[in-house]
């Protein structure tokens, strides 16, 4: 059932409808003027509005239009009411259906509605989400990047990019399976979030390769970030935690943003540092 606000000033016909909805087991707010019915609109978050198009104050199409301009109430449905009168006028609304059927009518379509929107939610989320590390994927890192850089452009102050990528990870799968890899994945993406602040955008670029997005940070902080995650990888010692198994190590390139670049210069020089710490024996952290 439901939470539905009545706005009537006719207290006879507000009060046939409120019997009538509580009959029904929905559960019933009144206003008798348009202020009244937008405040409680606001304040007690009905699920449906009942509106007469006459009140003394406003007009209900006016109230229908404040109530459309709010964001706390622009999502809350509105069935005009008919003209007051006796009883079984009141029990209707504009176009003179019914008002317990077309209430049902318009609670199946919030709903609908609702599950719709979440629906949507959801399909944004697993668009833009790696299914594997619950992380950014490389859709969303690069768009974030690209925000982050516009902003650093525009004098939000420094930004800095750590590119990592575990070192000899395809023989990981070759040697030791998928499931093993994977595992590593996950492991790796629970320690960069564990090491990143709040603000901080972490996403899995590609593969074995993850993108740290560090705003408000200069060049010799986002190398400290990256050595400090090195570092943590490299005394993880066996990553399963056996007497055997493949170990883990991780290379970085690290770049600071530098006026007027775009996103893809930027990470373009931290992908040729972390090319750099490869060439150099990997296991290293490399600044562009």
């Amino acid at each position: 059932m439901a939470r539905v606000l009545i706005v009537q000033a006719h207290e006879q016909s507000r009060s046939d409808i409120a019997a009538e909805l509580h009959a029904e087991g929905h559960e019933v707010l009144e206003a008798a003027s348009a202020d009244r019915a937008v405040t409680v609109a606001r304040d007690d978050e009905p699920e449906i509005i009942l509106l007469d198009p006459m009140l003394p104050d406003r007009s209900g199409y006016e109230v229908y239009a404040t109530l459309q301009r709010d964001p706390a109430t622009v999502a809350i449905p509105v069935l005009f009411l008919s003209s007051p009168g006796r009883s079984r006028v009141a029990r209707t609304l504009v176009g003179g259906l019914d008002i317990t059927t077309r209430l049902g009518l318009a609670l199946r379509t919030k709903t609908l509605h609702e599950e719709l929107r979440l629906g949507d939610a959801r399909l944004r989320s697993a668009v833009l989400t790696d299914s594997l590390t619950g992380l950014a994927n490389r859709r969303a890192v690069e768009e974030r990047l690209r925000v982050a850089t516009d902003m650093a452009t525009a004098g939000a102050g420094p930004l800095s990019v750590a590119l990592a990528d575990l070192d000899a990870f395809a023989a990981v799968n070759q040697e030791w399976g998928y499931a093993v890899g994977d595992h590593m994945l996950q492991s790796f993406a629970g320690l960069l979030h564990e090491s990143c602040r709040g603000e901080d955008v972490i996403g899995r670029y590609e593969g074995e390769a993850f993108l740290l997005i560090l705003p408000g940070t200069r060049l010799d902080e986002a190398w400290y970030v990256a050595e400090r995650v090195r570092e943590r990888v490299a005394a993880l010692g066996l990553a399963l935690g056996a007497t055997s198994g493949p170990r883990l190590s991780v290379s970085f390139g690290v770049a600071e943003h530098r006026e007027p670049d775009p996103w893809r210069d930027l990470l373009g020089r931290a992908a040729a540092a972390l090319r750099r710490a490869k060439r150099a024996g990997r296991n290293r952290c490399e600044v562009a």
